[in-house]
């Protein structure tokens, strides 16, 4: 549906209240444990997205944007990214990306996040072919103005593979997460900045439709 990573599963959420980012705790350490500095960063807010800034958690606490906390090595199954609709249109599914470039590799190490049951209109091939949606996906529902939470918990799995394709999970100190495709009631999608809507002739194709359809009215 909404692309293509070493390994994408289905998605779930939970509803969160908007909160004020603050620095997060110390992190406190089991005997053993490889303790360092990490950081999340994001990909840049702007006032006209349907989908407001990404605000990272750790372990369910807001952790300042630019700032690094300590975690063990499996600290990406700790993090959860929650964000606001912004829109006049229900969020019915999307997808994050999350990248791992500190590790280096051509092409770099990319998992995309899915939440949410793939659109109708989604379920072809670039070519029309029709297709099926994939094991696992749960129905999500954000309202306008709402709050979510993805957990990266039930991704782990994939994610770890993917870091390890190009290194180990004791060298990812930072990565990258940034706004993918989201999907909205009435056929609507936001990727990359880009307002559009399925042909209802041609669903897997999309056309340019204005960021009014999208945004409350003034």
């Amino acid at each position: 549906m909404l692309g293509i990573a070493y390994l994408t599963l289905c998605g779930s959420y939970s509803p969160a209240q908007s909160s004020t980012p603050a620095a997060q705790d110390a992190t406190t350490s089991a005997p053993g444990e490889h303790i360092v500095p990490r950081i999340v960063r994001v990909g840049p807010d702007d006032p006209s997205f349907p989908i407001g800034r990404l605000t990272i958690l750790y372990d369910g606490k807001p952790v300042k944007y630019g700032t690094y906390f300590d975690a063990p090595d499996d600290w990406l199954r700790h993090v959860s990214v929650s964000f606001q609709n912004r829109s006049a249109k229900t969020l019915i599914a999307g997808f994050l990306q999350i990248d791992f470039r500190q590790l280096g590799g051509d092409p770099l190490a990319f998992y995309f996040v899915q939440f949410g049951l793939t659109p109708e209109h989604q379920l072809y091939t670039r070519s029309g072919q029709p297709t099926s949606r994939q094991p696992g996906e749960t129905p999500f529902s954000l309202a306008p103005g709402a709050t979510g939470t993805i957990s990266l918990e039930r991704y782990y799995p994939g994610i770890r593979s993917a870091i390890e394709t190009r290194g180990t999970l004791a060298q990812l100190t930072y990565c990258h997460i940034d706004y993918g495709a989201f999907y909205f009631d009435d056929d609507l999608r936001w990727m990359r900045g880009a307002f559009t809507r399925a042909d209802p002739a041609k669903p897997w194709e999309y056309a340019p439709t204005p960021p009014e359809d999208f945004m409350p009215k003034p």
